[in-house]
């Protein structure tokens, strides 16, 4: 083990209780929702240090904001999605649809307005009810409110907003709402503390099931990737206002019921749907790497925007997996880069064995990302960085260069150069990254010559 892998290990250790401990202090701040400071929406910036940043003119066009009242308070989003003609109920999107995601794109407009994107808990004593509605000019808005009272009766929850700032290509959206989310189902301050999928998972059993959900829709793939059909719920507090799902494997199949790993057939199914649902970010969390449940499901969110990670340089020397190439990027986190447009199940297959290469590590996690015609994998050593920005356990959207915050103290702490140590301090060492996938490359070549 590298030793600057040791030494984050020792102090992941070390700062595991003072997470816990700082939760619970947290909990107990005032205001409710967020602690207040001074905030300064910054620009673009040119780019400096590591990466090249994403052309600030698309950057510009997709992420134009517009500012409006909000029980009392300022809110800055980005603008809301597309408008469009409503459809009644689950929809079914069949392999041969044209436009997959703006079918996707309706339909959370339609459970939005049916205030589906919206759930109840308890918070410092008072009854709340959060989510997402829709606005008086028909945009998207997050809200807070006193579920007893029917609304807010004192001002004490005017300060849910959503915010966003850039910096140099890193993305940073505050969305003080989620702090109100359920929480993760095991200690996350700890590593390789997951439960096992039993009739204790909330995604099968219980008052938040998913069984229990009105579906947004059924994706049927293609017959030559296997026609398997995958079921995209609605997240309750989805990170992406203008669509987030989780995604399943169909249910109604008892095997389909298992822990959060990737079969074989899951990897070909997400290159086939990633290529059906253009402009749909598709993408897993391992455990220790941003998982909070142990069922089998996958992220989509819609996509208009560059990841800063989708304009890192390619470093020399390629791995060739039959007519598949992977390349390793030149990024802070240990990340490597595979092309989707060869056949699903040819992607599947390289995508599976630097996977199964990977979990003879007992110490490695990973997230796998399938964005804008290409797919990224990272390999990582921890879900969270105590050094660079303690508190914060991360997944698929902050490894990529999109980071969701909780609160306006995350939101001024989290910046270009805390990323770029976060995301170093939380992967594995590029020499350690490589002998996995060369192993994988090995197994590769040994199956296809059987």
């Amino acid at each position: 083990m590298q030793w600057r892998e040791k030494a984050v290990l020792l102090a992941m250790a070390a700062m595991a209780l003072v997470y816990d401990m700082a939760a619970l202090a947290y909990s107990f701040s005032s205001p409710p929702l967020l602690k207040t400071s001074r905030l300064l929406l910054r620009a673009h910036v040119p780019a400096r240090g590591l990466l090249p940043p994403a052309s600030p003119p698309v950057v510009g066009r997709v992420h134009e904001t517009r500012r409006f009242r909000l029980r009392g308070g300022a809110r800055s989003c980005p603008a809301s999605m597309m408008s469009g003609t409503e459809r009644s109920g689950t929809i079914e999107i069949p392999a041969s649809c044209p436009d997959a995601a703006a079918l996707l794109s309706r339909r959370w407009r339609e459970l939005v307005a049916g205030g589906k994107i919206s759930s109840e808990t308890s918070f410092e004593g008072t009854r709340l009810r959060y989510g997402l509605r829709m606005d008086a000019r028909g945009g998207i808005e997050e809200f807070v409110e006193d579920a007893e009272e029917g609304g807010e009766s004192d001002g004490s929850w005017s300060n849910c907003r959503s915010l966003y700032k850039e910096d140099r290509g890193v993305m940073v959206k505050l969305v003080s709402s989620r702090r109100l989310r359920p929480p993760a189902a095991f200690n996350r301050s700890q590593r390789r503390v997951f439960p096992p999928h039993d009739d204790s998972c909330s995604l099968c059993y219980g008052a938040i099931s998913l069984p229990l959900r009105e579906k947004a829709a059924v994706v049927a793939l293609p017959e030559e990737s296997g026609g398997r059909r995958w079921d995209f719920h609605y997240n309750i507090a989805p990170i992406e206002s203008r669509g987030h799902f989780l995604v399943v494997p169909d249910m109604t199949k008892e095997d389909n019921c298992r822990e959060q790993k990737l079969l074989l057939r899951d990897c070909i199914d997400m290159g086939a749907m990633s290529k059906q649902l253009g402009g749909v970010c598709l993408n897993f969390n391992s455990p220790n790497a941003g998982a909070t449940q142990n069922h089998i499901h996958l992220h989509a969110w819609k996509q208009d925007y560059v990841y800063i990670v989708e304009g890192a340089r390619e470093r020399e020397g390629t791995w060739q997996f039959g007519e598949v190439s992977v390349r390793e990027l030149e990024y802070p986190a240990f990340c490597v880069k595979i092309s989707n447009e060869n056949p699903p199940e040819h992607v599947g297959k390289v995508v599976h064995t630097i996977l199964e290469a990977a979990s003879e590590d007992p110490d490695l996690s990973w997230n796998l990302v399938f964005s804008n015609g290409y797919i990224y994998l990272f390999l990582r050593i921890s879900e969270v960085a105590p050094v660079s920005l303690p508190g914060f356990a991360f997944g698929c959207n902050q490894m990529m260069g999109f980071w969701n915050v909780d609160t306006e103290d995350q939101f001024d702490m989290v910046n270009y150069d805390t990323v770029m140590r976060a995301l170093e301090e939380t992967s594995v060492a590029s020499s350690r990254g490589r002998d996995v996938i060369s192993r994988a490359q090995g197994m590769f070549q040994t199956a296809s010559s059987q």
